[in-house]
Parts: C-alpha cells; sequence; structure tokens
C-alpha cells in the first residue's frame, strides 16, 4: 500500500512539475511579447515628442515596425508619423534607439517623392557623377526618398535618402535610370 501511495505522489509531483514548467514558459513568451510592445510604445512616444519640438503637430501613428540587430534582438523601431507643417501634410520617418533612448526624426519636404531602385545593387554617390565617392549600396526593391533632381548632360541624378534605417540615412546621390517612382 505504501508504495502505491508513492508512486502515487511521484506522478503527482512530476505532473505539478511539468504543469510549472509549461505555465513558465507561457509567461516568458507572454513577457517578451510585452517588452517588445513596451519599447514599441516608447518608440512612439519619443518620435512623437521628437516632431512637435521640431514644429510638427502630430496628426496619427501611421506604423511601428521594430528593428533587430544580429541575434534578431530588437534594438529599435522605425516609427512613420503623420504630420502637419505650415498647413502642409505629409509623413515623415522617426528612427528610435532602444539603447540610447534616442528618436531621429528625417524630414522630408512635402514635395518629396518616393521611388524604389529597380537593379539589384545601386551606389549612393557623395555627389551626382560615378567619379563621385560610394557612401552605401542599396538592393533592388528599396524604397528611396527623392529629395531633390541635378542634370548632367542627357543623365539624370537624384538626391536620395533610403526609407529604411537598415541603411545608413546619408543624403548621397543615385543615377536616375535605377529609380521607378511610385
Amino acid at each position: 500500500m505504501n508504495s502505491l501511495k508513492n508512486a502515487v505522489n511521484s506522478v503527482l509531483a512530476f505532473s505539478c512539475f511539468t504543469t510549472i514548467i509549461a505555465l513558465s514558459s507561457v509567461f516568458q513568451v507572454n513577457a517578451q511579447m510585452s517588452d517588445q510592445e513596451f519599447q514599441m510604445g516608447r518608440a512612439r512616444e519619443a518620435c512623437t515628442t521628437q516632431a512637435q519640438s521640431q514644429g510638427l503637430s502630430v496628426n496619427r501613428v501611421v506604423s511601428t515596425v521594430p528593428v533587430t540587430g544580429s541575434g534578431g534582438r530588437m534594438i529599435g523601431s522605425d516609427v512613420t508619423l503623420n504630420v502637419t507643417r505650415r498647413g502642409e501634410t505629409y509623413d515623415v520617418r522617426c528612427s528610435y534607439d532602444n539603447s540610447s533612448r534616442r528618436a531621429t526624426i528625417s524630414l522630408a519636404s512635402p514635395q518629396s517623392r518616393i521611388a524604389v531602385v529597380t537593379a539589384d545593387y545601386v551606389n549612393v554617390r557623395s555627389a551626382p557623377g560615378t567619379n563621385s565617392r560610394i557612401l552605401y549600396q542599396v538592393s533592388r526593391g528599396t524604397e528611396m526618398i527623392v529629395l531633390g533632381e541635378r542634370a548632367m548632360g542627357d543623365s539624370v541624378w537624384y538626391q536620395v535618402q533610403a526609407r529604411s534605417t537598415q541603411y545608413p540615412q546619408a543624403i548621397g546621390y543615385m543615377f536616375g535610370r535605377y529609380l521607378r517612382f511610385q
């Protein structure tokens, strides 16, 4: 009888232990999701405050996208805000860094346009022309904010900035043949 009682107690103890382990895994996953949501909320708040400090009236948050570093860890967020400035309404992008808690607004003029890269890899240069220093490369499908244009002979170079923070945020020039306007 005692051995049966001990066996039942062992099974119950193992069952309780297994349930506790399973529940702790569920709570751990929920805590990670909550941390990501918390960080994205912090990013939205910081970006809204930064936009307002630059004289922009924030109408709404368009999107918040997590930015992950190596190993898949969330290192920040890209926040798109719909804003009004001097009667013009447009979207601005804000990059938020989790570690520094710093929000950086990329102001595109209301006249700026969005274009998509059409070649596999395209150089973004420091000035118009193929002899200019290469700042970085972008790949096919990358959205670029077009800030201006400069004609050189019978070709056009566009002043651009990558829309995604996966690329450096330097403003450079790209040969017009490799862009398609949306």
